[in-house]
């Protein structure tokens, strides 16, 4: 403003017009006269649709890059024929193109309508040096316009998607809460179910198909409580499923102590689920069988007819107190190893355990080589211990 200022009171115009390129047009960068004390800066109007100043002249400039003084413009020079001329009749006009690097970035429009010769030779020079230096100003000035603009545009595009991912988390915590609770209804329902039979194969059938689903239910309920809702700490979950499973067998797991060795790892829905199903059988196994009582009323009187028959005369030794670990970490190769294991009375050496009639162990490999893509292997020294060794399954990023 103030280098607009100074160029029409120095050169003696009563207004003047700084005019600036962008995108091969011209644009009305600033505005100043003798009559006003405030100059408009930043208005950005093109050339052609103002009607203060000659817009022939101004083209003229940008076209040839000459400067153009006009002593009296109505009566001589190449532009007594212009439009605005002929409307106005103006009598000095001076007209300097600003370059920068030989480039054109501007023009300096001035204009005396009262004196003809207002405008001399020895004033362009500085007229030039003060045009260039309010160019500069007004395209700094115009570029950090621009690029607030800019951010303010980032910022409500930003605004936008934090609104839409808070609108999608808010509906995926609802999916999660709901297949929770759906779970949760079936896990009830098959429980009112073992109250309505005698059988102790139906009841122990139904305690096993209520474990598995609370397995998947409690997966569901963490990633609810997660931040990112996609992955779990699988550390948590093993505590609170493997105290839940002992608690499902009452007596039987008083036998035995429960110890957890897990690493703070965490895992995506489709790893966590298959692993949390493989505990729960390993674990309701070793419940089940590892450590059978010494009492005869504690004894199940019909076992499983796929359980081994060689368990069925096997007793833990009097005053033993069992133990079921489950461990989890990640080994040097990047792999995530599960343990599983009891020092009950184990199995036999004969025994196939992919091969064996009973569903929990059939599951257990169907999940580990099948679902995780890994690696089980089953070792008898002082009881029973399963290993199963896999890599986090990872997809791609899903629309």
């Amino acid at each position: 403003k103030e280098v607009m200022r100074i160029a029409i009171q120095n050169a003696g115009a009563q207004k003047g017009f700084l005019i600036l390129q962008w995108n091969d047009g011209l644009f009305i960068e600033a505005e100043g006269s003798t009559g006003k004390e405030d100059v408009k800066v930043l208005q950005s109007i093109p050339v052609e649709s103002s009607h203060d100043l000659s817009a022939g002249i101004v083209n003229y400039v940008k076209r040839t890059r000459e400067t153009v003084v006009l002593q009296n413009a109505s009566e001589e020079g190449l532009f007594i024929s212009d439009p605005y001329v002929l409307r106005n009749r103006p009598k000095s006009v001076l007209c300097i193109p600003i370059l920068k690097q030989m480039k054109l970035t501007g023009v300096l429009y001035l204009e005396n309508d009262l004196l003809s010769d207002a405008f001399t030779w020895d004033r362009i020079e500085v007229l030039s040096m003060l045009a260039s230096q309010a160019a500069i100003s007004l395209e700094n000035a115009k570029l950090y316009e621009d690029a607030g603009q800019r951010v303010y545009q980032l910022q409500k595009a930003e605004t936008k998607i934090r609104d839409s991912l808070k609108e999608k988390e808010v509906l995926l915590r609802e999916i999660h809460h709901r297949v929770k609770n759906n779970m949760q209804i079936i896990s009830s329902l098959l429980k009112l179910q073992s109250t309505q039979t005698n059988d102790s194969r139906d009841i122990e059938m139904l305690k096993e198909s209520q474990n598995r689903i609370k397995s998947m239910s409690l997966i569901h309920e963490k990633l609810y409580e997660s931040k990112d809702m996609a992955h779990i700490n699988f550390r948590d979950y093993v505590g609170d499923l493997t105290r839940g499973i002992f608690r499902s067998y009452g007596a039987a797991a008083g036998r035995a102590e429960l110890k957890i060795e897990a690493e703070d790892i965490w895992l995506g829905i489709d790893t966590a689920i298959p692993c949390g199903l493989i505990i729960t059988e390993l674990v309701s196994n070793s419940l089940k069988y590892a450590f059978p009582s010494t009492k005869p009323a504690d004894r199940p009187t019909d076992r499983p007819s796929t359980m081994p028959n060689e368990l069925a005369g096997k007793h833990e030794p009097a005053g033993k107190k069992g133990e079921v670990k489950v461990a989890i970490h990640k080994t040097d190769g990047d792999e995530i190893e599960l343990i599983v294991s009891d020092n009950g009375i184990g199995l036999p050496e004969g025994l196939d355990f992919r091969n064996t009639g009973t569903l929990g162990l059939r599951l257990v490999t169907t999940l580990s080589e099948d679902q995780l893509s890994g690696k089980i292997e089953i070792r008898r020294t002082g009881g029973t211990e399963f290993r199963v060794n896999f890599r986090e399954i990872k997809y791609q990023d899903r629309v």
